[in-house]
């Protein structure tokens, strides 16, 4: 091949190497141009459909109104009140004549109780309080004005009182008379010595002196029985042994004490002195009226008290029988049949249906503006298109975590109990806030920018100006309550002015202050 040949090949490379970057260049310079052209034609698009957007959103006027806040929660009916019912004794439950969620009346039987010895009590009462009418058949119910000695033996202590009721003056003492029935006085002491019964000693009481032997030595306390020489009672007594060592010392007392009784009449005159000895009949006490003896009247005494007491026991019998203590509805029973319950145990309680409550579950969010006392308006699933009222009574201040959110129980007394039932499902609406003859305008012409509340404010609709204006201008707003569909505003326009609703071009949303619930608001600044 000849140089001029390779030449011209050389040259011919190079020009092709020249033109396919000259297109290179032509291509990328198309591309830039063409999407430039595509932006242009974007934003054009763009700002036609934001012009179009705004211009499609209604001027709404700034008016004087009121406004209310309101936070809803939902919850379920439960009697505001309830009684419970405890076991009258321990007893066996029988048959249950009802269960949880019952609507019963006052009076209606929940349930009987079973006790065998309750029965057991009363029968041995019963059978007490027939001998005892027999025993008053047979007694001597006679009158009389005296009061007679019922024993032999020596009068150690009057009490009576001449003109004393009989009654009073046993209040102060065990009797009216003391007599020493075997005539015999005791002294009890612990020796200074070990000491044994049968051990000779020395009693001295006052100037006399009495040789004797200890009767009895038990747990260090000896006792020594003198007869009865007109000693006088509680005289001080000392002990001495055979050598003359005093080992002792103490009181006498009545060893055989009989206390001569009487409950009615009034005392005229007492017919006995101390020390004197007395016989049985013998008269002790004269009376300024007859009265029947002490006793019959003591027999008298003896049934009643066993009456009484079969009274008690009988109440108690019925008790078993176990009844509803007021109108309401059946809760908390969780006793069974067969099993045995200590006396005290709840059994039961009965809510009242005279009045309910709504417990609902309120957001975090929204519990600092629940305040005690604050009114709402109820409504029941089950009774579509009825309306209640309440007011809050009660605001737990422990909140409970389920599903990522903190919620507190906030109960509401409700004002009518007219076809409610317990357990019925309700949405409260509670009014923390209002406010009356404020401006207001739709929380949908309010737009959020770094925090700031805006409104776009509009010239009036039909003014020479309205004919050239498109966005309005942007103003700065002051808010006060707001609720799901108004907000008040405290500051930055004024009544009669216009704004544009922004709700078809931003959609409602544009405006919140971090509440979950939607029908919730408060106060924003």
């Amino acid at each position: 091949m000849s140089i001029n040949l390779l030449n011209r090949m050389k040259e011919a490379n190079m020009a092709d190497k020249k033109n396919r970057k000259w297109v290179k260049w032509v291509i990328i310079g198309a591309a830039v141009i063409i999407i430039g052209a595509v932006s242009f034609a974007a934003y054009q698009s763009s700002s036609r459909a934001a012009r179009a957007l705004l211009a499609s959103a209604k001027d709404v006027q700034v008016v004087k109104g009121d406004i209310s806040v309101v936070v809803q929660a939902s919850g379920s009916l439960k009697p505001s009140s309830s009684t419970s019912v405890y076991a009258p004794l321990t007893a066996e439950i029988g048959v249950l004549s009802a269960k949880n969620g019952d609507t019963v009346k006052k009076g209606d039987v929940i349930f009987s109780m079973i006790s065998s010895t309750i029965d057991e009590e009363i029968a041995t009462l019963q059978s007490t309080l027939t001998t005892q009418d027999s025993q008053l058949l047979l007694s001597d119910k006679t009158k009389s004005s005296k009061i007679n000695s019922p024993v032999s033996g020596r009068v150690k202590a009057i009490f009576a009182v001449p003109g004393q009721d009989a009654a009073t003056a046993m209040q102060s003492s065990s009797g009216l008379i003391l007599i020493s029935a075997d005539d015999k006085m005791e002294l009890k002491f612990i020796p200074a010595s070990a000491a044994l019964a049968g051990d000779a000693v020395t009693v001295s009481v006052g100037g006399k002196s009495v040789e004797t032997t200890i009767k009895t030595y038990v747990n260090g306390q000896a006792s020594i029985l003198l007869s009865d020489d007109s000693y006088e009672l509680d005289a001080p007594a000392v002990v001495t042994a055979k050598d003359g060592t005093v080992i002792g010392e103490g009181k006498l007392s009545v060893h055989m004490p009989y206390y001569v009784t009487g409950s009615e009449g009034v005392i005229s005159e007492i017919k006995v002195d101390l020390n004197k000895e007395v016989a049985v009949g013998d008269t002790l006490i004269k009376l300024a009226d007859s009265v029947y003896s002490s006793a019959y009247l003591q027999l008298l005494t003896s049934r009643q008290n066993t009456l009484d007491k079969l009274s008690v026991k009988l109440s108690q019998k019925e008790q078993l029988t176990v009844r509803a203590p007021q109108d309401g509805v059946v809760e908390k029973l969780n006793v069974m049949q067969g099993t045995n319950v200590p006396e005290g145990t709840e059994l039961f309680s009965i809510g009242s249906t005279a009045a309910y409550e709504l417990v609902v579950a309120v957001d975090e969010l929204d519990i600092a503006n629940i305040q005690i006392g604050q009114t709402s308006n109820i409504a029941l699933d089950a009774l579509a298109g009825a309306t209640f009222t309440g007011k809050v009574t009660r605001i737990s201040g422990t909140g409970s975590y389920l599903n990522g959110m903190t919620t507190y129980d906030v109960t509401i007394l409700v004002d009518q109990s007219e076809k409610v039932l317990s357990g019925m499902s309700a949405r409260a609406d509670i009014l923390v806030a209002s406010h009356q003859g404020v401006l207001l305008i739709p929380v949908s012409a309010i737009k959020t920018i770094d925090g700031e509340k805006y409104v776009m404010v509009m010239p009036a609709p039909g003014s020479k100006a309205a004919v050239s204006a498109s966005d309005g201008i942007q103003t700065k707003i002051t808010v006060g309550l707001f609720n799901s569909s108004q907000a008040e505003v405290l500051s930055g326009i004024q009544e009669g002015q216009y704004v544009k609703d922004l709700s078809t071009s931003t959609g409602t949303g544009s405006f919140m202050f971090g509440n979950r619930n939607s029908n919730t608001a408060g106060t924003t600044a």
